[in-house]
């Protein structure tokens, strides 16, 4: 197409002779393409050969086939949102091409802005396949080659200004007017003379109507200039649309054309457009000719004028078997009847006769004999000889594989033959004004196997020039390295800000070829403030952390967590710094976020910020999700950029559950923590609970007997001990005393919320008391308290040597299943299970270890137990609906005694409300569809 709509230009400027239209022929037969409508302007399917007559030259043929086509999609399912985030080639089509033409010559400045508003609402009765175009005449500029992105379109149409009034001379003759005088049609010509020239006599009035009559003839100049450019450009589309082969419906809006001087054309067109195999559907906007403001003296009508602008638009849909429709205000009942019109055609087929295959033109006739019904056939036909094709089908033959993937490359239309899927991605490129656009393709039927293809790929402006041209071999690797999986194209380049059409063809093994086009908008998204976003990235985890991130046209991603990423600039590097951007997962675009998960910020270079996030999956069900990158800087609206992708992991094979009955080696390095299979409400430390004198009490008292203090001193222990933390700020008395004020210290720290003097006064401690282990214990508080559970651990697990391991034991199991490690958590319940003020505390933390482990069979029992008697207990209630999900996966359903067990755990957790509501939901409809 961008050979075809974009070279209008080029085609008006270089009129070529004009080659005799050919109909498609099969089995000697001459096939003619033909409408039938009722007064609805509704195609009627129902008639047979018997209905029709057919003439050729006045002699009437018989018809020896009849095939009504329609153009109405079989599958009317809406293309997701997934789907419209990527172009393929596979897309279901009726293969329909609707060209809005507009001709800008004869369009005044804003006089057809609603016509053009309305024309998208023929969009609606497209399938999501059929591809539209738009081409600008006379010059091109601004055309959007065929595509199924119905909105280049719409943009396209909007930026649609029309032409400046070049009305010469000082006087308003009308043109139909100055046709009076070339026709020496005396009376109207009279009417004009008198009107300019009101009032003159004399010298003064022969001066006027010479000015009147020259004014009129620079006007006919003027117009027939106007039509003729309109008409060489028409025919330069029609000549490029000949490549295509196929029917093409074009939707021409313009005001007029004023053809009274040379008719012939019109004839030129339709030859044209029998040879594109083009219908031409003409919408008039009902307005005058000239400007708004242009009236003439009253009583002077312009109903001569209307005739003659539309006399070429009745003639161009005439000939070629279109229909016009003048419209005043809102197009939108053309359109409708129009894309009810285009739903369904005829193909009549008849035997040509010797006379017919002369090469000359032969007029043809069309009727039907049921009343009421309107029938449009093309008026004329030539039957061309065609030598030469046997040739054209060895040197085809002949062709290597990297020939075909050049010349489907230059085809203006995507080629089906080999599946594609293409999508790109915008990237924030440091110290450089270009775009860089990454361009992910998958090619082919699913594989396992690496392979060597032939390539092309080309990258067109907006002003029909090939920015970027290559062809070649190229090694192409499997999407997925888990399974079979479409091969994959990974590359990247540099544009300048802007839109660009990408092709890219390729060629397999057993000679399939195929094409795809794709809209790139070269363009970073404002954030405010100076700062502009990427696009967002979702890939698949990698298999090991040597791999490179393989980001899907097709939004699949197939493992249980998945990376996003989103670049970000900007000039302001303090605003810059302090952005901050956290991905959500939704089940739609503006649907309740599934997941939250804050990205790092990483620099990049001056001006720049990479944001990552790993976001586990595994606890959704397979299907489509949206991923949305909210973006915050302070002072500054928030931002979205959103990605959907499909759910699909690949299964490993199944693991058994953890066997607890196998120890830990202590003196092995440390595994991999293993998947969490579910999310774990474990609540956030709270330092409130290990300062409690029944807490504390044990440890002031140990380290009274390892480090005995003065009397003042013991004073002070001994309000501590009852909770009062208070201590001086003079220096201790002894190296003893010292110890004892540095660890009252850090409590009161602790209690205050100042962590990082906590832990301070607590290494200070253990410092100057290796022995005394309390103090490791207050150190892995005030980790926990700052979110660090990992650095908590290793200071707890030190503690549980000290003089209170029993308040150890539940802070430290707690901690380790915020980090999602379920086997020591497991250990280390059964190594202390007096360690909990009751059973139910320390079961509840064994069922949260085991469902995280992946053994719902062990932790389901123990969870019906626990919410027999916990009705409100919305995090358990949480974590035994995920079980009994996880199981309906694993098992493929639950029984009916477990199936209702899981609907009534929602119930009661949806009443509670809060902010899981969404996900839990999700798995409702998941296990009870």
């Amino acid at each position: 197409m961008a050979a075809v709509v974009l070279g209008v230009a080029a085609g008006a400027q270089q009129p070529q002779p004009a080659p005799r239209p050919s109909f498609e022929t099969k089995a000697e037969l001459v096939l003619v393409d033909v409408n039938v409508i009722d007064r609805d302007a509704r195609p009627v399917p129902t008639l047979t050969a018997g209905d029709f007559e057919l003439q050729v030259n006045g002699q009437p043929r018989t018809i020896d086939s009849v095939q009504f086509v329609s153009t109405v999609p079989t599958n009317t399912t809406p293309t997701s949102t997934r789907e419209a985030a990527f172009s393929s080639n596979e897309m279901a089509t009726t293969g329909r091409l609707l060209l809005f033409v507009v001709d800008e010559n004869n369009i005044r400045i804003g006089s057809s802005r609603s016509v053009l508003r309305t024309a998208q609402t023929l969009f609606e009765r497209l399938a999501p396949g059929d591809l539209v175009g738009l081409a600008r005449l006379p010059n091109g500029t601004g055309n959007v080659e065929f595509t199924a992105d119905r909105s280049r379109i719409v943009n396209g149409m909007t930026r649609i200004n029309g032409s400046v009034n070049s009305r010469v001379g000082m006087t308003k003759v009308n043109i139909s007017e100055a046709w009076a005088l070339e026709n020496n049609d005396v009376a109207l010509w009279q009417q004009a003379i008198e009107r300019e020239c009101q009032g003159e006599t004399g010298p003064g009035l022969d001066a006027c109507a010479t000015t009147v009559e020259a004014d009129a003839r620079s006007m006919l100049i003027e117009s027939s200039a106007r039509t003729r450019v309109t008409l060489q450009a028409l025919e330069g589309l029609l000549r490029g649309l000949v490549a295509l082969k196929t029917p093409v419906n074009i939707v021409m809006i313009s005001e007029g054309l004023f053809v009274a001087r040379d008719r012939q054309n019109m004839a030129e067109i339709g030859r044209r457009a029998a040879e594109a195999r083009a219908t031409i559907h003409v919408i008039r906007p009902g307005q005058a000719y000239f400007d708004m403001d242009d009236s003439s003296a009253p009583g002077v009508s312009r109903f001569y004028d209307d005739g003659l602008l539309s006399e070429g638009l009745e003639q161009l849909a005439g000939q070629t078997r279109g229909t016009m429709a003048t419209v005043g205000g809102s197009a939108e009942n053309a359109f409708d009847r129009l894309g009810r019109e285009l739903s369904g055609y005829y193909l009549l087929g008849f035997e040509p006769t010797e006379a017919d295959r002369t090469g000359k033109e032969r007029r043809i006739r069309v009727q039907v004999r049921p009343r009421g019904l309107t029938v449009r056939a093309r008026p004329t036909f030539v039957i061309r000889d065609s030598p030469g094709v046997a040739e054209a089908g060895a040197a085809a033959a002949a062709a290597t594989a990297l020939d075909q993937v050049k010349e489907v490359l230059r085809a203006p239309l995507p080629t089906r033959g080999l599946p594609m899927r293409v999508a790109s991605y915008t990237a924030v490129e440091a110290g450089a004004s270009k775009i860089r656009v990454i361009i992910s393709a998958e090619i082919g039927d699913p594989a396992t196997e690496e392979a060597e293809w032939p390539i092309g790929m080309m990258v067109i402006d907006k002003a029909d020039r090939a920015i970027v041209s290559r062809a070649g071999p190229t090694k192409l690797f499997p999407a997925s390295p888990r399974g079979a999986s479409p091969r994959l194209i990974l590359t990247s380049m540099l544009l300048d800000p802007g839109e660009y059409t990408l092709r890219i063809a390729a060629a397999d093994d057993t000679g399939r070829v195929g094409s795809v086009h794709h809209t790139i908008n070269a363009r970073l998204s404002p954030a405010g403030g100076k700062l502009s976003v990427s696009d967002l990235m979702l890939v698949s985890q990698p298999t090991s952390s040597g791999d490179t991130p393989r980001p899907r046209p097709s939004g699949v991603i197939d493992t249980e967590a998945v990376s996003a990423m989103i670049e970000m600039s900007g000039s302001d590097a303090a605003l810059l710094g302090r952005a901050k951007v956290t991905v959500q997962i939704a089940d739609g675009e503006n649907g309740a976020p599934l997941v939250n998960v804050d990205a790092r910020q990483a620099t990049r270079g001056e001006g720049q910020r990479a944001f990552a996030a790993r976001i586990n999956l595994g606890v959704l069900p397979p299907g489509e999700y949206v991923a949305r990158a909210i973006i915050s800087a302070p002072g500054q609206a928030e931002t979205r950029i959103v990605r959907p992708f499909q759910l699909a992991p690949v299964m490993a094979a199944a693991e058994p559950p953890v066997d607890l009955r196998v120890p830990l080696d202590p003196d092995a390095p440390p595994a991999p923590l293993a998947a969490v299979k579910i999310f774990a409400p474990v609540p956030r430390f709270v330092p409130e609970t290990v300062l409690i004198p029944g807490v504390v009490r044990p440890f002031l008292d140990g380290l009274a007997d390892l480090h005995p203090p003065s009397p003042t001193v013991e004073a002070m222990l001994e309000r501590a001990r009852n909770g009062n933390y208070d201590a001086p700020a003079e220096p201790g008395a002894t190296p003893d005393d010292e110890l004892s004020l540095a660890f009252v210290r850090g409590l009161h720290a602790l209690q205050k919320g100042e962590m990082p003097q906590a832990t301070a006064w607590f290494q200070q401690t253990l410092k100057g008391a290796s022995d005394f282990l309390g103090a490791a214990f207050y150190l892995g508080a005030a980790h926990a308290a700052q979110g660090r559970d990992r650095d908590a651990t290793g200071a707890w697990q030190m503690a549980l040597l000290s003089e209170n391991p029993g308040a150890v034991y539940p802070a430290l199991v707690d901690a380790l299943l915020r980090m999602g490690d379920g086997r020591q958590a497991i250990d280390l319940i059964e190594e202390a299970p007096s360690a909990w003020p009751d059973d139910n505390q320390r079961i509840r933390r064994e069922a949260t270890a085991l469902a995280m482990l992946g053994d719902y069979a062990e932790a389901l029992p123990k969870l019906v137990d626990l919410l027999d008697t916990r009705n409100e207990d919305q995090p358990l209630l949480f974590i035994a609906i995920q079980v009994l999900y996880k199981m309906h996966i694993e098992k493929g359903g639950l029984d009916a005694a477990s199936k209702a067990r899981f609907g009534n755990y929602v119930e009661r957790h949806q009443k509670l409300g809060g902010p899981d509501r969404a996900i839990v939901e999700t798995w409702r409809r998941y296990v009870l569809k």
